[in-house]
């Protein structure tokens, strides 16, 4: 019982972890995609090819 219990500790702090790493990822991915867009060399249409993200959510984080 008492390595269930710890597997379970392992595994929620995994998981936080993991959850952090993915809100900075989704931070730095949008702070790159508006200095893309506010870089003139840079076509918005080039934006959702490199990322994978549709043109919406290009926007939506444009907008903030």
């Amino acid at each position: 019982m008492a390595n269930d219990l710890e597997a379970l500790k392992l595994a929620a702090a995994k998981k936080a972890i993991a959850d952090k790493a993915q809100s900075l990822a989704a931070d730095e991915l949008a702070d790159a995609v508006c200095a893309a867009i506010a870089d003139p060399s840079i076509s918005t249409a080039t934006i959702p090819e490199v990322t994978g993200l549709s043109n919406a959510r290009v926007y939506q984080i444009n907008k903030g």
